[in-house]
């Protein structure tokens, strides 16, 4: 396809672009998730398009001409400004509408949140564009891979372990759960990536999305897996399933106590949710991995996951 004439670009708020283009960004930014991800974008741009109705969402949407062609939004958070995707159309995906958007929403969220970080942990489908526009305005990349692997039980392989009780997760869960993924994830590459991970009340609110929104897909209790100490009943990890199509299953956290690492229990963990998402008729189970989390990443492989996707998270330290 080749590509529309660019024009002059204007940038207008989120809330004054008209709703029927942006409908129709959405469905085809749906398209292309759901081709390249298996990832289905429907409850999401219904919970966006409720809130630009709502005024409640911060965002810029890009106009060329009388059309819009792409639109952006972010979030203000206790410690960080969070990017959400920057989506253009594809016959006007080019560096300069992206550099539009980017610099309206970097420059909206610093009239409301200061100088604070920023952080970016979308998953691109259009990977060099996206990495011209951010590492020109300061932003460090981060590789990430989102891996797959089909969902069939793992036959004579037990997907269980000898020190702890697996089980499926019970709304009480939740603290403990908080808990355990802060003590797990601090201190480690991810915390240097996702500044969430660098405190209580931001694991709590990581796992508050995962649990209680669909931005991450719409939680699965029955398929995700709670391990337990079977001699001291303590809660030793985690992993948070959630669905994000209708034949896919996403483990959007996995997380074991330090102290239980490196005896399997991760391992099962994975294994169970596999089972678990068999027996309820799911198809491909898939998980994002910082690549320089060598450990994870080989379990996951030793797992039978492959890469679908070549991702990187942005960062950007907060300025005086």
């Amino acid at each position: 396809m080749s590509m529309a004439a660019l024009g002059d670009v204007n940038v207008v708020p989120l809330g004054e672009a008209d709703r029927s283009s942006l409908r129709a960004l959405m469905d085809e930014q749906r398209a292309d998730w759901l081709a390249a991800l298996d990832w289905d974008l429907a409850e999401i741009n219904s919970a966006l398009l409720e809130a630009i109705r709502g005024g409640t969402l911060a965002g810029t949407a890009a106009v060329v001409g009388d059309r819009v062609v792409g639109f952006g939004f972010y979030s203000v958070e206790t410690d960080r400004c969070l990017l959400g995707d920057a989506f253009v159309t594809r016959d006007y995906r080019r560096v300069e509408i992206l550099e539009c958007l980017v610099d309206d929403l970097i420059r909206r969220a610093a009239e409301v949140c200061g100088h604070r970080r920023v952080e970016n942990h979308t998953i691109g489908l259009d990977l060099d564009i996206t990495d011209a526009v951010l590492r020109a305005r300061g932003f460090t990349a981060h590789e990430r891979d989102y891996l797959v692997r089909t969902v069939d039980r793992d036959g004579d392989v037990p997907s269980g372990h000898s020190r702890v009780r697996l089980r499926a997760w019970d709304d009480a869960d939740f603290a403990r759960a908080s808990e355990l993924i802060y003590q797990a994830y601090r201190g480690t590459v991810d915390a240097k990536l996702n500044c969430q991970y660098r405190s209580r009340d931001g694991c709590s609110d990581l796992l508050d999305a995962l649990t209680n929104t669909v931005w991450c897909g719409r939680f699965d209790p029955e398929t995700t897996r709670v391990a337990h100490d079977v001699e001291t009943g303590r809660m030793c990890g985690v992993a948070v399933a959630t669905r994000i199509s209708d034949r896919t299953v996403h483990l959007g956290q996995v997380s074991v106590l330090p102290v239980y690492q490196g005896q399997g229990i991760g391992r099962a963990l994975v294994r169970s949710t596999i089972d678990a998402a068999a027996r309820n008729g799911l198809e491909v189970c898939s998980l994002a991995v910082t690549r320089e989390n060598h450990v994870a990443e080989s379990l996951y492989r030793d797992l039978g996951f492959t890469t679908r996707r070549e991702f990187r998270v942005y960062t950007r330290d907060a300025t005086r």
